[in-house]
């Protein structure tokens, strides 16, 4: 059964002439490297569904690196590379693979990321379609899709040669067969349904290294941040992980990246709204607090103001002026990427959007600590990996190997410790430790259902035999084994499959071309911006020109925005749109001094502010 958790490597193995190359399911800590696989017309008839070279589904901790995917037989059916379906909350990545010739090359469904993102899978370092062309490369499909919300890292260091490998790194086929002449934006990030909205950090494109994706202009899920770097030699921006130390190497670097981990959330706890979200995020969220109270404590900490905290303001009741979290965006620039697409989910007024937009240049610093948080923990996660892989795979001293690995876990706790400790007790026969962590987590995880199962095969083991579930417990595996797109539906399969049941064929849901989701199937309520007389300018002292945003309730046909000296005196008058809108006030040749900007609607006084000119 795959539930002890033990685990299979293949390494430098081919593949060829095969309709599938390997599927696993439910697998930790599994190793393919080094591989080449052909992707076959399939020979047997009746297969109509795609062939593959390797399917994953709910398996976490996976090593697939430097494996060649290819097909020499294009067309019907469709060739698919690798298809990963359901890795879980905790890191995972495939890195420096080869897909080429393919309809895909690689598939991506279901939970990849825990609940915030920040951790789960990384797309890095993969070359499509450099010798032939994919049709598509990286696909997200089926139902909503969660992949880490870090793909690839900013470059603090541009003069570091080692941090030259800091961004994604993967390179998209320069030509899609989808479109021929043309690099098609549905083809190298394709997103079908809804997606992880994702900062994807990439190296500034080359001449044959389009390491800058296109996607579908409706795809609001991908927001490209560019790199000053060119694209380095490979070995240079993706080294090889492979044969990169023993077990004592692979427990010193968890050890070491979990104390960077450490201090970089602190860093980000520290930094976040000055350290003070719950204070903040009280203060936005109170109705008596002023829409201008409120623009000032935002821009009191910028440029630190946490995604959940902007939610509120966006959200919040009485809604603030659009103008004053507008004043408040514009301070925090650069934002987070999902701060950024709220701006068009509550549908702030199309000008002021265009200005918040428009100023989005850099990287915001919480952008570049979580960046790090990901980097750090990710790297803890493929050590922890790594040394459990070694664990399973060594057949010296069982025993005393488990016991160091469940005692790493326990001193590092990483999203995957539940995991490895479970199939550390499977192994040892220690069904009452697994009941005691089957219950806790039961409760406590984002996949109880894995618990659950877990629970069961304890209380049978303890009270005689896990082949002897009962029917109540025969049906409730049965249910959620049907249940394909729920974590520990492949465990409950692979129990029944073991009492002799059949295995369900493979969920794989390729990518099509025509239309897509319009977003990321965020559902929010616009907001219904107050209308309010306001008149304000920007920036205010002024030299030469100044923005003023004005506002009016009033049911007009005109308007005017006068220029006045203190004294009443008419400077300069402009013919502006009633209602709500931006222009922009010309201030050469104006002595410093105090101004008065004066609007008009209908010719009746709205309002009035000061203006200083240097």
């Amino acid at each position: 059964m795959a539930l002890v958790q033990l685990t299979f490597s293949v390494d430098n193995a081919t593949f060829t002439g095969t309709n599938f190359g390997i599927r696993m399911e439910g697998i930790q800590d599994a190793s393919i490297t080094r591989c080449s696989f052909d992707v076959p017309t399939p020979f047997n008839p009746g297969i109509v569904g795609a062939t593959y070279g390797v399917y994953s589904d709910e398996c976490t901790g996976y090593r697939i690196q430097e494996n060649s995917f290819f097909t020499n037989q294009p067309g019907s059916p469709r060739k698919v590379g690798l298809i990963i379906k359901d890795s879980g909350t905790n890191y995972n990545t495939f890195y420096n693979n080869t897909f080429d010739n393919l309809y895909t090359g690689s598939i991506i469904q279901g939970q990849n990321a825990g609940t915030d993102d920040a951790l789960g899978l990384e797309v890095k370092c993969n070359d499509y379609g450099l010798a032939d062309a994919n049709s598509f490369d990286v696909a997200l499909t089926g139902g909503p899709v969660r992949v880490q919300r870090m793909q690839g890292e900013p470059i603090t260091i541009i003069s570091d040669p080692a941090q030259l490998k800091n961004p994604a790194g993967n390179r998209f086929s320069v030509d899609h067969e989808a479109n021929p002449g043309s690099y098609d934006a549905e083809s190298d990030w394709h997103v079908q349904a809804t997606a992880t909205v994702v900062d994807y950090f990439h190296h500034t494109p080359t001449p044959g290294n389009r390491t800058k994706p296109s996607y579908s202009s409706a795809s609001a899920e991908i927001v490209l941040s560019n790199q000053n770097a060119f694209w380095p030699n490979k070995s240079v921006a993706c080294p090889s992980l492979l044969d990169d130390g023993g077990k004592e190497v692979k427990r010193l670097m968890a050890e070491g990246e979990h104390e960077e981990y450490e201090n970089s959330k602190d860093a980000y706890d520290a930094t976040k709204d000055d350290g003070d979200t719950y204070t903040l995020l009280g203060y936005v969220s109170d109705p008596s607090k002023s829409s201008a109270q409120v623009r000032n404590a935002l821009q009191s900490v910028a440029p630190k103001v946490s995604a959940e905290v902007w939610q509120a303001a966006f959200e919040r009741s009485p809604a603030m002026s659009a103008w004053h979290i507008t004043q408040a965006l514009l301070s925090n620039s650069p934002l987070q990427s999902e701060v950024l697409l709220m701006v068009d989910d509550y549908g702030l007024p199309t000008g002021y959007a265009s200005m918040v937009h428009a100023a989005q240049t850099g990287v915001n610093v919480l952008t570049l600590l979580e960046s790090s948080m990901a980097k750090h923990g990710g790297n803890k996660a493929e050590a922890l990996h790594d040394l459990g892989r070694m664990t399973w795979l060594d057949s010296l001293n069982l025993d005393q190997a488990l016991d160091s690995l469940l005692l790493l876990h326990t001193l590092l706790p990483a999203d995957n410790h539940a995991l490895a400790a479970s199939g550390v007790h499977l192994a040892k026969g220690d069904y009452s430790a697994l009941l005691a962590l089957a219950l806790a987590e039961e409760s406590a995880s984002d996949a109880p259902e894995r618990y659950t199962l877990l629970k069961h095969l304890a209380q049978l083991e303890l009270a005689g035999n896990w082949a002897e579930p009962d029917e109540a417990l025969r049906n409730w595996l049965s249910n959620l084994g049907q249940q394909r797109e729920m974590l520990g539906s492949a465990w409950a399969n692979a129990w029944l499959h073991a009492l002799g049941a059949d295995l369900p064929e493979e969920v794989i849901v390729l990518p099509e071309t025509g239309p897509k989701s319009a977003g990321r199937g965020r559902h929010v309520q616009p907001v219904q911006w107050p209308a309010e007389e306001m008149l304000e300018v920007f920036p205010n002292p002024a030299r030469n020109e100044a923005y003023v945003v004005f506002e009016s309730s009033a049911e007009a046909n005109s308007g005017e925005l006068r220029l006045l000296d203190l004294h009443g005196r008419s400077i300069s008058s402009q013919r502006i749109q009633s209602g709500q809108g931006i222009t922009l006030v010309d201030l050469t040749g104006l002595g410093s001094g105090v101004y008065l900007l004066d609007l008009r609607i209908d010719g009746a006084p709205a309002a009035q502010t000061k203006l200083v000119v240097q």
